[in-house]
């Protein structure tokens, strides 16, 4: 949706033509979006609540808010965290001192940069960037091993670009946002004064911006990238510098403190492209060390550029907030500094957070909630004609073995050790933080996996599964309604956080979730009968998808990439057909109600109420493995014969699709 209209030139349509609308087509052809935002909606209201309880707790300061008796932390905790988090947020909110400062604070590193006096001691510059947050083409991080989950292990990942995605730098299509792109790295190299004019400036920005083309011609396009088998390769580190020769790599582990890699899970790390590795090390070698560096500064400014002086990061919103985004105007102040604070201390924030906002009460309820929605897979997987005895025992071990988390951490990091002095400066906080966090992550190499390990904040308006762990995770700030609430309906529950506990458990089904068995390691647990079948219905649900254009770009050149959004797509389908299912179990009699049924689709589609600015829409149909909204509702409640018999579809009707059309998986 693109703009918005009068009331009285929109016609709500029926349900059965389009239920996406019929439930939100008022609401999005009425409703005037703030200009700081790039997209809004149910989520989004959502996120706008986590942050005004975010926005109490940063600006209270230790002695600003009292800790509940039953809150998750002690006191000395709870005082630690409030005092850290709030002078997070008076030093961003500071921007008369980040004015002053200007880009005083990132003289250090930049100067470090030009001290290098050849490509191998640049990559080991490169490496001690690594540890306070500047990103590299190689990306490094430390996560559970996909063959032997139960320790950590160094993977490796292509990254590396300015732009979102490596096929924004070729196509004429995508001209404008390159020259785009360019203009800005002028302007900002000219704001920082690291260029002395405009000339020199537009040099510099051609001479990276080529360089950067360079590194994206050796990315995996995003469908191949969603291919954990061929993201999957161990391999020796003492064979990196044979592998793929031009870089440095000790150099750079050496400036990562990473310490000796021959000692550590067997000297074994995990490189998720090798091509990429091996074109990036190439790229670096005959590569000038004068370009290089101009390019490892611009990556120190896009990781602290946001930091800095309000000129600097007002050049950095004019591209990707307003180019990219199609966002007039940048968040209010206090909303930056909340998620300044929410970034760096989030863990921290999260203490307090539930601690005042998620009731014991509701964690409870929503654990017989996963308690139905699994049981109802059990049944569904128990029952699957297309499917094997042999396939579908191991499904339903690995169904067994899935762990629930639910709002919050049982045990919290111990961070005791990430102190902020009173003098620090913001950029001196934020390199403590992310060094922390990098001392904390390469400290776990090899270690034993924490089975209590989060990977986001209780405030986080989402949800995940995790392959490797084979665990679904629902932080606390989506336990709020619409998708839950201890006083709304069944049918309402169901609709909403149980499609999304559906959804989640089905991650550990789809085309990729389904590469892992119950333990976390990849393995191939399918016969190959089975699998073709499996492969039969997903490519089915790829043409499905193939080519959809959402609303708000109609008559423009995009769509859907069915196959980019197989895995979300799945997840979708599953989880509100046993979402139903469970309704059924717990609510047997209502599940009978046609009435009953229309409110659950109707709590569906209200949860998928979302306006995109046309500049987002655009850029999510590259980057994003998620469908637009108006698809994630009508395209999976096509395939559903409840949804069919609840409104009495017939052919003819927008929302029919004939019953031999219709895809089930795993429900």
């Amino acid at each position: 949706m693109s703009e918005n209209k009068s009331a009285s030139s929109y016609v709500v349509p029926r349900p059965q033509d389009d239920l996406f609308n019929a439930v939100n087509g008022e609401w999005l052809h009425t409703y005037e979006m703030p200009a700081d935002r790039a997209v809004d909606g149910t989520f989004r209201d959502l996120v706008e609540a986590a942050l005004e309880h975010c926005r109490e707790i940063c600006e209270a300061g230790p002695e600003g808010l009292a800790r509940p008796d039953d809150a998750c932390i002690d006191e000395q905790q709870w005082q630690f965290n409030l005092s850290r988090l709030n002078q997070i947020y008076r030093a961003y909110s500071d921007v008369e001192n980040l004015n002053r400062l200007g880009i005083t604070p990132m003289q250090d590193l930049l100067e470090k940069v030009d001290g290098a006096q050849d490509h191998s001691q640049l990559a080991g510059v490169y490496g001690e960037l690594e540890k306070i947050g500047v990103g590299t083409p190689i990306s490094a991080y430390i996560s559970i091993d996909p063959n032997n989950p139960t320790r950590y292990m160094m993977q490796f990942y292509q990254s590396g670009l300015g732009l979102p995605d490596e096929s924004y730098y070729k196509g004429e299509e995508n001209a404008p946002l390159r020259e785009a792109y360019l203009n800005y790295v002028c302007t900002l190299l000219q704001v920082t004064g690291l260029a002395a004019d405009e000339k020199s400036a537009f040099k510099w920005a051609n001479e990276t911006f080529a360089f950067e083309t360079a590194i994206a011609e050796g990315h995996w396009d995003r469908v191949k990238c969603r291919d954990v088998k061929a993201s999957n390769n161990p391999m020796q580190w003492t064979d990196f510098a044979s592998e793929f020769p031009g870089f440095d790599y000790e150099a750079w582990a050496k400036g990562c403190e990473l310490g000796d890699f021959t000692a550590l899970t067997d000297g074994e790390v995990n490189v998720g492209m090798p091509s990429f590795q091996k074109h990036f090390a190439a790229l670096w070698a005959k590569t000038s060390l004068d370009v290089l560096k101009r390019y490892v500064k611009l990556a120190i400014l896009s990781a602290y550029g946001s930091y800095l002086s309000d000129d600097i990061q007002k050049v950095r919103f004019s591209f990707y907030g307003q180019v990219l985004s199609g966002t007039p105007e940048r968040r209010e102040l206090w909303k930056r500094a909340t998620g300044v604070a929410e970034a760096k201390l989030g863990q921290a924030l999260g203490q307090i957070y539930v601690s005042l906002h998620f009731p014991p009460a509701h964690k409870q309820q929503m654990e017989q909630l996963v308690e139905s929605l699994c049981k109802a897979y059990e049944i569904s997987i128990a029952d699957l004609e297309w499917m094997t005895p042999e396939t579908r025992g191991r499904a339903l071990e690995k169904l067994s073995l899935f762990t629930p988390k639910i709002g919050y951490p049982n045990r919290w990091v111990d961070d005791s050790a990430l102190v902020l002095e009173q003098d620090d400066s913001l950029v001196q906080m934020v390199q403590k933080v992310n060094l922390f966090w990098h001392h904390y992550e390469v400290a776990r190499i090899g270690k034993p996996v924490d089975p209590e390990e989060w990977h986001m904040t209780p405030q986080t308006v989402n949800a995940y599964y995790n392959p490797t762990a084979n665990e679904i995770v629902f932080p606390a700030a989506i336990l709020q309604a619409p998708f839950f609430s201890p006083t709304a309906s069944a049918a309402e529950n169901f609709g909403g956080i149980g499609a999304v506990i559906g959804h989640e458990i089905g991650h550990g089904f789809d085309d990729q979730g389904s590469e892992f068995d119950g333990t976390g390691k990849m393995v191939d647990w399918w016969t190959s009968a089975d699998r073709e079948a499996f492969k039969k219905r997903t490519a089915a649900l790829v043409q499905q998808y193939q080519g959809l254009v959402p609303e708000g770009l109609a008559g423009e050149d995009v769509g859907v990439n069915g196959e980019f959004t197989l895995g979300e797509n799945i997840g979708d389908l599953g989880g509100l057909g046993i979402a139903l299912q469970a309704f059924a179990l717990v609510a047997p009699e209502q599940a009978k109600d046609k009435a009953q049924l229309r409110e659950l689709f109707i709590n569906w589609a209200r949860v998928w109420k979302t306006l995109v600015r046309p500049e987002e829409a655009r850029q999510r149909l590259i980057v994003d493995p998620h469908s637009p909204a108006e698809f994630r509702c009508n395209q999976i409640v096509k395939n559903l014969d409840e949804f069919h018999e609840a409104f009495e579809t017939k052919p003819g009707d927008g929302m029919w699709l004939e019953p031999e059309a219709r895809i089930r998986i795993w429900n």
